[in-house]
């Protein structure tokens, strides 16, 4: 699941509307003043980027294979590469972030 879906689901929850939404006011003020240390934070609530991490479900592109669904189950940023398990075959393989795109829910 996408962090920006993430957000959106618990700020619909009376116990996290408060913090999700004062988090978010804290952010945009401080873009007002200038200050840039929460733009990372305040661009991962608005859904930019799309944070890849474990459990997110993904289409992998694979030119002679079209289309696949996966899952990520682990992100190696150093490479930039992620192994992701096929949904229907259930094997796992290892990717380049680039050739998979998370799924909208």
């Amino acid at each position: 699941m996408a962090t920006a879906k993430c957000f959106s689901l618990l700020s619909r929850v009376a116990g996290w509307k408060p913090a999700i939404n004062g988090s978010i006011d804290y952010c945009l003020q401080s873009l007002l003043e200038d200050k840039l240390d929460h733009i990372f934070g305040f661009l991962v609530a608005a859904g930019f980027p799309r944070v890849l991490r474990e459990g997110t479900t993904v289409t992998k592109h694979i030119a002679d294979e079209g289309n696949k669904k996966a899952v990520i189950i682990a992100v190696k940023s150093d490479s930039d590469e992620a192994v992701i398990v096929d949904l229907c075959t259930r094997e796992p393989s290892t990717v380049k972030l680039s050739a998979v795109e998370t799924d909208d829910l």
